[in-house]
């Protein structure tokens, strides 16, 4: 299964459902973002904190404490300055 071809809710799901963990779907992702980014130079930066982010998340979801965006990754525009970090 490709995790970076699920929706936002079949994210969720299978997060809360235990079938992947944030760290696979952070995982996931940074391989795509490492596989094209040469290619289509979409990416800037990338926080060197995301599997500790992800980790965190986890935390959260297994504690029942997730809301629907709970451990799912997102990209941030560069027309969109984010506090403390390179943009």
């Amino acid at each position: 299964m490709d995790l970076t071809k699920l929706t936002i809710k079949e994210a969720h799901e299978k997060l809360i459902a235990k079938e992947i963990t944030a760290v696979d779907l952070a995982n996931a992702y940074l391989k795509n973002i490492e596989e094209k980014n040469g290619d289509i130079n979409a990416y800037i930066t990338v926080f060197d904190d995301v599997i500790a982010q992800a980790e965190k998340a986890q935390e959260k979801i297994n504690a029942g404490e997730a809301t629907i965006l709970t451990g799912i990754p997102i990209s941030i525009k560069d027309n969109l300055c984010m506090k403390g970090r390179r943009t």
